[in-house]
């Protein structure tokens, strides 16, 4: 036993190495790290590199635009104060902060496959841990978007990562200090990217329930939990409340709003959204962002979306359609996640995105009917998309919970396998929300 464990783990190992090697090859090769000059360094993380100029430069956090605005909230707080951090020790735009920045990536990524293998044999057993991991590590995506795109990516997929493998490790009945670790956690992700909260009220109703089952009230433990999250994410919420005037994550939920819902986009019958019609890419949408204040200019495009909304609701329905269907099969969607999109014949597009979704079906399958503590993985994949089927998708916004649903996947693919040979037992552990 200990000679088999010792020979998993010098596996693991390989594959975390073969991770972190492939992704410095790609960035070698392809020097992504060379960020174009031209628009004052615009492809330089964009948005979140403008606010990180601000930061870096003793502005604050504003103009996420390519020219100056004023204070502003419309990207989180966590990645533009990272890459402004980098700005201040290597330089603003410069090509060793980028080289920086990517490194990070890299480093993010090949943490995300080890916390995948964790997560997994905590699960579901070694076996679809290790295949999890070595999946991942070979992921077009993962290595794209590790060694490409200057943004929350891989930092979102990675604390996603280590939020729920903290959480799979708590007692079945924890402790307030632990809860309140545990809502710290996810007020940090949050600081990174919002999108997970819908899957914050079911953890909370998990636990409660799971409390309840064993005698115990749950309203201190969940009061605890939510009040120690709010702690570390509500300064955020006060300031955009000051600054800004409105208490809110971002102020840019009526812009997306509006990219994703009107005639044009029903017209184009997909799920992605116009970039024409963004601020940096429209000269009249920039003069009107401009002219308006971030806030008022978001406050306008609520108004436009939800009056579109509320007279086409059937062509409101069908655009939640082609998001969805763009979410999970890529159907409809024209971003290039790898240059290998661009060889793959109509045919291979589609197996390549149906084949995925089959292998989470079928992994969540046999968590079902293994009884496995998936719950509240599979809860964070269903969860997690539910923003985006109202506003709009592109490939890049699913990746942060792809290392879960590679994860549910390869646990499908190691199930059907152990049909042809007999079942050896997992270790597996139940968390306090699903025991």
């Amino acid at each position: 036993m200990g000679r088999h464990r010792h020979r998993t783990d010098r596996l693991v190992v390989g594959v975390i190495l073969l991770a972190l090697f492939v992704r410095i090859a790609v960035l070698v090769y392809l020097r992504t790290y060379r960020i174009p000059g031209n628009d004052d360094h615009w492809s330089f993380g964009y948005e979140a590199g403008r606010l990180a100029r601000s930061l870096a430069t003793g502005v604050g956090f504003a103009s996420p635009m390519p020219e100056p605005s004023g204070p502003s909230a419309l990207l989180p707080l966590g990645y533009p104060l990272l890459l402004a951090g980098l700005f201040r020790l290597f330089g603003v735009y410069t090509t060793s902060a980028a080289v920086a920045a990517l490194a990070l990536n890299i480093l993010f990524s090949t943490l995300t496959c080890a916390g995948v293998y964790l997560l997994g044999r905590r699960i579901f057993g070694r076996p679809a841990g290790i295949v999890a991991s070595a999946i991942l590590a070979l992921y077009p995506p993962s290595i794209w978007y590790a060694t490409t795109w200057i943004w929350d990516t891989t930092l979102l997929a990675l604390a996603l990562v280590a939020a729920m493998l903290w959480i799979y490790r708590l007692p079945e009945v924890p402790s307030l200090p632990c809860l309140a670790a545990t809502g710290g956690i996810l007020g940090v992700v949050a600081l990174i990217n919002p999108a997970p909260i819908p899957f914050y009220a079911v953890l909370a109703f998990l636990l409660w329930r799971a409390l309840r089952a064993r005698s115990l009230n749950g309203t201190a433990q969940i009061a605890v939990l939510a009040g120690s999250c709010l702690l570390v994410y509500g300064p955020w919420l006060v300031r955009n409340w000051v600054v800004m005037g409105e208490m809110t994550p971002r102020t840019s939920v009526g812009m997306n709003l509006r990219l994703g819902n009107d005639e044009r986009m029903w017209e184009l019958a997909t799920g992605k959204y116009d970039v024409g019609r963004y601020p940096s890419n429209s000269r009249e949408e920039s003069r009107q962002f401009h002219e308006l204040g971030e806030v008022g200019y978001d406050r306008r495009c609520q108004q436009l979306a939800m009056a579109f909304i509320r007279e086409n609701p059937g062509k409101f329905a069908q655009l939640v359609w082609f998001r969805f269907r763009g979410w999970w099969f890529g159907l409809g969607m024209t971003t290039v996640v790898t240059p290998l999109d661009r060889l793959a014949t109509p045919a291979m597009r589609w197996l390549t995105a149906v084949a995925p979704v089959l292998l989470l079906v079928l992994g969540c399958f046999f968590a079902v009917r293994n009884g496995k503590p998936a719950t509240l993985v599979i809860a964070l994949v269903l969860t997690y998309p539910l923003p985006y089927y109202l506003f709009f998708v592109a490939q890049r916004y699913r990746f942060p919970i792809e290392p879960f649903v590679v994860l549910l996947s390869a646990y499908g693919i190691v199930s059907a396998w152990s049909w042809l040979r007999p079942n050896s037992p997992a270790d597996s552990a139940k968390t306090p929300a699903e025991a």
